[in-house]
C-alpha cells in the first residue's frame, strides 16, 4: 500500500498507509503513527520511550500490567532525526512473532523515507516563502530609508537603489546599473570619489567621502557617501552595500557656527578688557590679546590647560587664591564686578585687576563653561589718584579764590578788633599809670582785649583753614555753627554789597556727618552767588535767606535763596556743570564742586528758581546714623 502513495502525498496520508498495512497482517490490535511535532504529548508516546528510540535502540517496549496489552515502539528515523513513532498494541499471550517484527520495521523504514522526503520539500517550501517574506519587508525598508541606499557587484557595477536615491536624482534603477550612477556627482567631485571608491574596491576595505550630489532639478547639495563590503564564509566579496547621507543643512549650520566663531573671536579680540573663556572642565578654551598680555601666556600656550595654571590669583598676603572659575562654575551663578585681586604672570609679574565672571549656558539650560572678563586696575587707578589731586587742587583754589574775594571784608573785619584791642591796650596801660592805680578799670580793659583777641583769632583761624592744603575730616557736625561760622567770615564783604542776611533754624541744631571746611566752601560758594545775582537790585531790599530745618529721617536741608534776578530753564538746569557760569569773570566751577561736596557726603543738591524773581539753592545732608563715610573727593 505505500508503494501506491502519489507523490503529493502529505505525511499523514503515509502515516495512515502505515498503520493500515500494519493492520492488515492480522497480528497487532491496533497500530497509530505518532508524527513527532511539536504537539505530541506523553500520553501518546512515553518520554522515556522518545529518549530511548533517539538514543538509537531499533525498538522499545512500554510497560505492562496483566490486564493492560503489550505495547511495542518502532522509530520512523530520517537522516538526522527522529520523524515518527510506529505504536503497535498486541493482546495474543505469545507476543509479537520476531517475523512479523522485521516485516513491521521494513515496513517502517519504507514509511520514514517518503515522510523524510515529504517534510524536507514542506520546509523547503516553507524557507523558501520565509526568505520571499524577508525579501519584500527588507524591499520595503530599503525603500522607507531617509537615505539614499544602494548595493553592488563586487567590481563597483550598482545592481540596485531604492526608492529614495530614484526620486531625488530622477533615474530608473536601469539607468543607474552598471556606471550609470556616476552622472549624479557634481563634475568638480568626480575626480575625488571615484579615487575614494576605486582604492575601497581594490583593498576590498569600507570608505567613505564627502561630496557634492546633483539633484534631479540641478541643484547641488552635499552628501557623505559610506560603502561597506559583504562576504561569504570564506572572506570573499560578494557584494558592496553604501547609503548616501545628505549633509548639506549640517554644513551650512557648521558654517555659520564658524563663522559666529570667528566674530566672537574678533570681537572679543578687540575690546579693551581681557578675556578667558573655559569649557565645562575648567579648561581654557579662548584668551583675548589683553588677557595674553596680562598673563603671559598665548593661545596657542594655553589651550586646555587647567584655568587656575594660566589665571593665578594671589591675595594682598601674595598667597594663592582659588580661581573664580571654580565658583562660577559650582554655583551657577556671575561672578559680579568689584572683586579685585592680585595677578601673578607667566614672568612673575604681579598687577592689580578687577574681575567678574559668568556661566556659558546652552539652549538646554545646560552649563557648557564660564567666561571671565578682567582689567588692569594700575593704570586706572594712578589715573583716578591723578584725578582726586587734581580735583583737590580746583576745590582749593576755590577756596583761595572765595578768600581772594573776601579779602577786602575780611581785612575790615580783622581791623576792628584790632583797633579795640589798641584802644583798650592803651586804656588798660593809662589806668594802670594813673596814681593811685585803677585795678579795676585796667583789668576790665583787658578782659575787653582778650575778648577782641579771639574774636580775630577766630577770623584769622577760618581763613587759615579754607586756604590749607589738607585732607578732609569727616566727624559729626553742628550744621548752624557752620552756618555762623561762614556768616562772620562773609558779614563784611555782604555789608558792603547791601546784602541783608536772614536766618531761620527750624529744629536744626542736630548733627551731620562732614567735613567742616568743604561744607564752609558750599556755604560761602552759595552765599556770594546769592549776593551777585542782587547787585543790580537799586530800589529794594537785597535780602538772602539762609534756612536750615529738619526734614524726614533726620535729614538736614539748608537752603540759600536770593530775591535777585532768577535763571532761565536752560540755565537751571546747566547750573551744576563744570566750566558753566553766566559771570563774565568766573570759571564755572563753584558749582559744580559744590555738587560734587555735598554727593560725596551722601546728599542732594538742586536749585529752584523763578526768572526776575529769585533763585534757592538747597542740599541735604544725612544724619551720622544713615550717612555713608564720605569719600575724600567726589566719586567719579
Amino acid at each position: 500500500m505505500l508503494q501506491t502513495l502519489s507523490a503529493d502525498a502529505d505525511c499523514e496520508a503515509i502515516a495512515d498507509a502505515l498503520t493500515t498495512s500494519c493492520l492488515a497482517y492480522g497480528v497487532v490490535d491496533k497500530a497509530a503513527v505518532v508524527l513527532m511535532s511539536d504537539d505530541a504529548s506523553d500520553s501518546d508516546v512515553p518520554s522515556k520511550v522518545i529518549a530511548q528510540l533517539r538514543a538509537g535502540e531499533s525498538a522499545a517496549m512500554a510497560e505492562t500490567t496483566t490486564t493492560s496489552p503489550a505495547r511495542m515502539f518502532l522509530p520512523l528515523h530520517g537522516d538526522e532525526r527522529l520523524l515518527a513513532v510506529l505504536k503497535l498494541e498486541i493482546t495474543a499471550p505469545q507476543g509479537l512473532d520476531p517475523q512479523y517484527r522485521d516485516e513491521f520495521e521494513i515496513l517502517a523504514a519504507s514509511a520514514a523515507g517518503q515522510i523524510e522526503k515529504r517534510t524536507g520539500r514542506r520546509d523547503l517550501d516553507q524557507a523558501r516563502e520565509r526568505a520571499r517574506l524577508a525579501e519584500r519587508e527588507l524591499r520595503l525598508s530599503w525603500d522607507m530609508l531617509p537615505a539614499h541606499a544602494w548595493h553592488t557587484r563586487p567590481d563597483g557595477t550598482l545592481e540596485a537603489v531604492n526608492r529614495e536615491w530614484s526620486g531625488y536624482f530622477g533615474l530608473t534603477e536601469e539607468q543607474s546599473s552598471g556606471f550609470g550612477y556616476t552622472r549624479v556627482f557634481h563634475p568638480d567631485d568626480m575626480q575625488k570619489v571615484m579615487d575614494v571608491w576605486m582604492r575601497s574596491l581594490s583593498q576590498e576595505v569600507p570608505g567613505e567621502v564627502e561630496t557634492r550630489m546633483m539633484r534631479a532639478d540641478g541643484v547641488a547639495r552635499s552628501f557623505l557617501i559610506r560603502a561597506v563590503p559583504v562576504r561569504d564564509e570564506n572572506g570573499k566579496v560578494i557584494r558592496w552595500y553604501g547609503i548616501n547621507i545628505d549633509v548639506e543643512d549640517l554644513k551650512v549650520a557648521q558654517d555659520r557656527i564658524h563663522e559666529s566663531e570667528q566674530r566672537y573671536a574678533a570681537t572679543l579680540s578687540s575690546i579693551g578688557d581681557a578675556v578667558i573663556s573655559t569649557n565645562d572642565r575648567g579648561r581654557l578654551t579662548f584668551i583675548n590679546p589683553v588677557a595674553e598680555e596680562l598673563t603671559g601666556w598665548t593661545q596657542l600656550d594655553a589651550a586646555e590647560k587647567p584655568v587656575a595654571d594660566v589665571f593665578q590669583l594671589i591675595d594682598d598676603a601674595r598667597e594663592p587664591i582659588g580661581d573664580p572659575v571654580s565658583e562660577v562654575l559650582g554655583r551657577e551663578l556671575d561672578l559680579r564686578i568689584g572683586n579685585q585681586y592680585f595677578l601673578r604672570s607667566r614672568a612673575g609679574l604681579e598687577s592689580l585687576i578687577d574681575v567678574s565672571g559668568a556661566p556659558i549656558i546652552d539652549s538646554h539650560g545646560d552649563m557648557k563653561g564660564a567666561v571671565l572678563v578682567f582689567r588692569d586696575m594700575t593704570q586706572r587707578n594712578e589715573t583716578a589718584e591723578a584725578l582726586r589731586k587734581s580735583k583737590d587742587d580746583l576745590a582749593r583754589m576755590s577756596r583761595l579764590t572765595a578768600i581772594g574775594e573776601l579779602a577786602v571784608s575780611v581785612a575790615h573785619e580783622m581791623n576792628q578788633p584790632l583797633m579795640a584791642i589798641v584802644t583798650n591796650a592803651a586804656a588798660s596801660l593809662s589806668w594802670l599809670q594813673g596814681e593811685p592805680p585803677n585795678i579795676e578799670e585796667a583789668t576790665h580793659a583787658i578782659e575787653w582785649v582778650l575778648r577782641d583777641g579771639h574774636r580775630a583769632g577766630e577770623i584769622l583761624s577760618g581763613i587759615l583753614a579754607l586756604a590749607r592744603n589738607s585732607r578732609p575730616k569727616v566727624g559729626p557736625l553742628h550744621i548752624r555753627a557752620v552756618i555762623e561760622e561762614v556768616l562772620q567770615l562773609t558779614r563784611g564783604e555782604l555789608r558792603q554789597k547791601g546784602v541783608v542776611v536772614d536766618t531761620v533754624f527750624d529744629d536744626a541744631d542736630g548733627t551731620v556727618s562732614g567735613d567742616r571746611i568743604q561744607l564752609q566752601q558750599v556755604l560761602i560758594n552759595l552765599m556770594m552767588n546769592g549776593a551777585d545775582a542782587m547787585a543790580t537790585i537799586e530800589d529794594e531790599r537785597k535780602t538772602l535767606g539762609i534756612v536750615a530745618r529738619r526734614a524726614n529721617d533726620g535729614v538736614i536741608q539748608v537752603s540759600v535763596s536770593d530775591n535777585g534776578v532768577g535763571l532761565d530753564a536752560d540755565t537751571a538746569d546747566r547750573a551744576f556743570e563744570a566750566f558753566f557760569t553766566t559771570k563774565a569773570t568766573g570759571i564755572g566751577m563753584g558749582l559744580s564742586i559744590c555738587r560734587s561736596i555735598i554727593e560725596a557726603h551722601g546728599g542732594h543738591i538742586w536749585v529752584t528758581t523763578e526768572k526776575g524773581k529769585g533763585s534757592t539753592f538747597s542740599f541735604t545732608l544725612p544724619p551720622p546714623s544713615s550717612s555713608q563715610e564720605p569719600s575724600a573727593t567726589p566719586e567719579e
